[in-house]
Order: C-alpha cells, then sequence, then structure tokens
C-alpha cells in the first residue's frame, strides 16, 4: 500500500490562482551557476553579462538575488571576477617599425627607455608584446647592446645637458627635465643617480655651457 501525497503546504496560495495567471517560476542558486559553467565552458573568460543575460532566461534581479554582482558569478563559475579589457594598444609590428624608424633616426644603440619616452609606451607594454625589449630590439633587427654599459660620468652627463640647452637656444629659464627625455641621451633616473636635483644639474650644465661657442 502506497503512502499517501502529504498534505500541501498552507502557507503556498499559489494554487489558488489559476494557470494562465501565474507568475513563472524563478531559477534558484544551482540553476543559475549551472548556466554559468556552461556558457564558461563555451566563452570563457570572454564571458560578460550581456552575453549571459542574452543567452538565458535570467535576469539581473535573479543575479542580484543569489549572487549579489556578477562578478561574484563568474568566481563561482571558475571564471576570474572581471572579463580581461580589449587590448586596443599597438601591435607587435607597429612597435617594431618604430623601433627601427628611431634607429634609423639616433642610431643603433637606443635604449628601452629612451624607446618609452619617445613612443609614450610603457615598458609593460614591451613586456606582453615581447617579453623583452632585447626581443624587441632582435625583431627590428637591431644588433644586441652590450651586457655591461661604460658608467656616465657627472661630467659627462652635465656636458649633454649643456648640449641641448645650446642647441635649444639657451633658453630662460632653463628648460625642465622633461625637455631633456626628449632631446638628451641619457634617463632621468641615471641624472638623479650623478645629481641631488636638477638644479644642481643645471648649475653644472651652465659652467660647462660658459666654454661652448
Amino acid at each position: 500500500m502506497s503512502a499517501p501525497p502529504p498534505d500541501p503546504d498552507p502557507f503556498d496560495f499559489s494554487r489558488l490562482v489559476p494557470e494562465e495567471f501565474r507568475l513563472p517560476r524563478r531559477p534558484g542558486y544551482d540553476a543559475i551557476l549551472a548556466e554559468a559553467r556552461r556558457l564558461a565552458d563555451d566563452f570563457g573568460e570572454a564571458l560578460t553579462l550581456d552575453t549571459f543575460l542574452d543567452q538565458t532566461q535570467i535576469t539581473h534581479r535573479d543575479i542580484r538575488l543569489w549572487f549579489v554582482t556578477w562578478s561574484k558569478l563568474r568566481l563561482a563559475a571558475g571564471l576570474s571576477a572581471r572579463p580581461p579589457r580589449p587590448d586596443s594598444g599597438p601591435t607587435a609590428a607597429q612597435m617594431t617599425a618604430a623601433l627601427r624608424r628611431i634607429a634609423d633616426e639616433e642610431g643603433p644603440d637606443v635604449t628601452q627607455a629612451r624607446f618609452c619616452v619617445l613612443t609614450r609606451w610603457s615598458s609593460m607594454l614591451v613586456q606582453r608584446r615581447f617579453g623583452t625589449f632585447a626581443a624587441l630590439r632582435e625583431s627590428a633587427g637591431l644588433p644586441p647592446r652590450p651586457a655591461l654599459k661604460k658608467r656616465v660620468t657627472r661630467e659627462a652627463l652635465a656636458a649633454d645637458i649643456a648640449r641641448v640647452w645650446v642647441s635649444l637656444g639657451r633658453p630662460e629659464p632653463f628648460f625642465p627635465v622633461s625637455t631633456y627625455d626628449r632631446h638628451g641621451r641619457h634617463s632621468r633616473s641615471t641624472i638623479y643617480q650623478r645629481f641631488e636635483s636638477w638644479k644642481q644639474a643645471e648649475t653644472a650644465a651652465r659652467a660647462i655651457a660658459e666654454t661652448l661657442p
């Protein structure tokens, strides 16, 4: 003899509503997570909220109810909290062409610091595209730079700052260090390793410039 059916929930008033007027049952935690995992297998890290909503019957309200945020649902589905940003920077081919152009203008011993200043591209971008600046140089057909670089003296650095100042027409007030970044042969970090301040470097450069025509 089979057991009698359970008594209906006395607080479930949905049975009193005619079938045609009943609201559809909303998906719960497990159903939403299952859909997220299914689409994560299809789209991977590129899965966006818009794609998820378009591919399912789940609403943004359902996600907020069970997971609070889309990022937490992504994490529960085994993805990172945020999809990767589209990479809209220069291509490897464009960076290679830029380095060739700079090398044609300034010589083959161009440094990564100089390359980044002239192109306004970051060293992180170089790393993402090529791994190392040496690999970018190789891609541009430039010879490897020496492993050891001769230490630049204070006098040589001041002389180069003086050269830039004279070539610009000895402007007053003295040009800022950002101008040297564009015209000088050494990096800003080298300047601050040899001098306590840009003002101190300016003083040394002015003394040398007095001996120049």
